[in-house]
């Protein structure tokens, strides 16, 4: 009997802390967590029954759920019922179900919704094994934008993208990421829609046009893997990291304004034909990095390096103010030649070079 009456004390006072959290750490925690779990802990204590109300975060996914109606009528209750504040943060994803629909309400609700509440950070994940003509076109929500100014944030994926339409409602956006997009245009990357953009990220998307051009007076970081135009011109001032990859010879970046650059990485992917394109399009790149410090060269530039060793020999030295190095190529596949070229442009003899097996 003893130890049964501690083990219902014990209890009672986990409960007692339970329900004596503060308010905002109750939020706080339930904000790390989806929107549908959120909910289920309206259980747990009487204080926490209508806490999910307050939480700032709306997370929806689909594969919380076995059937779409259920998903459905699920989210339009909580936007229903959470009291009218501010959002953070929205994130909708559909893994599996919304591609079996023609129309998607629900979606353009949410993001209607998330526009209406000032949310700040914007998630965006459509079902990835759509054909394109499938996909949903999001560009059409983007009129619905236009009195959503504390958009700091926004991440799309798997989404196809119409430029026709307008931009104006993301005047306040600092960063951007786009994980395999189609896209319809190729200037949409400027200060006139992007005025505040300071972080832009590009991966593994694919778009119908020939020449890209990226601008931004407060870019400073910049992803392109890969570069998803022929031809790309970037006009960046106070950009200060560039990560790149090419998938295909004929790819470049045809021309570069970057003063400010500190740190790049490039990579990609060079077949062995066109030899004297590659050579071309490398050293022309070498020389439009000829501010960054510290330069990252994966594998595959590395070779092409390895192979052209001799023209290198005879080229100038592109780099002023290199310090760091890193080459993902163990040391002894790599030529000195190739490691001249870079050492003896840089501003003393003390260049710091790491070499990384990537098989490692």
């Amino acid at each position: 009997m003893e130890s049964s009456s501690k083990l219902g004390k014990a209890r009672k006072g986990r409960r007692n802390r339970l329900s004596h959290l503060p308010e905002p750490i109750i939020y706080h925690i339930l904000s790390f967590l989806d929107t549908k779990l959120a909910v289920q802990t309206s259980v747990l204590s009487r204080s926490w029954r209508c806490a999910w109300k307050h939480v700032a975060v709306l997370d929806l996914n689909t594969a919380s759920f076995e059937r779409y109606s259920r998903f459905e009528r699920f989210g339009d209750k909580v936007m229903s019922l959470r009291y009218p504040l501010s959002l953070r943060k929205v994130c909708f994803v559909d893994e599996e179900i919304m591609h079996k629909r023609r129309d998607h309400p629900l979606f353009e609700r949410v993001i209607e919704h998330a526009f209406s509440h000032d949310a700040q950070h914007v998630v965006i994940e459509l079902e990835h094994e759509l054909e394109l003509e499938e996909n949903f076109d999001f560009s059409r929500l983007f009129c619905s934008v236009t009195n959503s100014s504390n958009v700091k944030t926004l991440e799309l994926r798997w989404v196809k993208l119409d430029y026709k339409s307008e931009f104006s409602g993301f005047r306040s956006l600092t960063t951007l990421n786009l994980y395999c997009c189609w896209l319809d245009a190729g200037d949409v990357f400027s200060d006139s829609n992007f005025p505040c953009l300071k972080n832009l990220a590009i991966e593994k998307c694919e778009c119908f046009c020939y020449t890209g051009c990226i601008s931004g007076l407060h870019l400073l970081s910049l992803k392109l893997l890969p570069v998803p135009f022929e031809q790309l011109e970037v006009c960046a001032p106070k950009l200060k990291f560039l990560s790149f990859c090419t998938n295909e010879v004929s790819q470049e970046l045809s021309k570069l304004s970057l003063p400010s650059l500190e740190h790049a990485e490039v990579g990609g992917y060079f077949p062995f034909g066109l030899r004297d394109i590659r050579e071309q399009h490398l050293i022309s790149l070498f020389h439009d990095l000829h501010n960054v410090k510290s330069l990252t060269l994966h594998s595959q530039t590395v070779k092409v390096l390895s192979r052209i060793s001799g023209v290198l020999e005879q080229q100038p030295a592109p780099f002023t103010r290199l310090t760091y190095l890193k080459l993902f190529s163990r040391s002894y596949n790599v030529p000195f030649e190739v490691v001249n070229y870079f050492r003896k442009g840089s501003p003393s003899d003390e260049l710091q070079i790491e070499f990384v097996d990537e098989r490692e």
